[in-house]
């Protein structure tokens, strides 16, 4: 099983699926808890992810990367700092698994 899966169980279902039930209980009401921690490993994979594409990317692009002259050098900087917000943090996959599993768990940011 490729381990990416997992971690997007939930955009998986919803494009592999018929979307719209989960748009109307978006739409219709507040997300419960198991839904909210779904979308927030969905995310946060999402962002790290996309940060290990623009690591490749710097290091692909040679002394481009480094001159603050080159347009790429800004680029690479802003998306190394959204690397940086919470939402991307690896706690938050954390309490995604202490969720799942059950045990004590401060459920915060979701």
């Amino acid at each position: 099983m490729n381990p990416g899966r997992e971690h997007l169980s939930l955009v998986i279902d919803l494009l592999d699926g018929d979307p719209h039930p989960a748009w109307d209980h978006v739409h219709g009401s507040r997300l419960d808890v198991d839904l909210r921690m779904r979308l927030r490993l969905a995310t946060t994979f999402g962002m790290n992810e996309a940060t290990d594409v623009s690591i490749a990317c710097y290091r692909g692009a040679g002394t481009a990367a480094i001159s603050e002259k080159q347009p790429f050098e800004r680029r690479f900087r802003d998306a190394m700092s959204a690397s940086q917000h919470l939402q991307a943090m690896l706690p938050m996959v954390e309490m995604v698994g202490r969720h799942i599993i059950g045990t004590e768990n401060v459920v915060q940011f979701v």
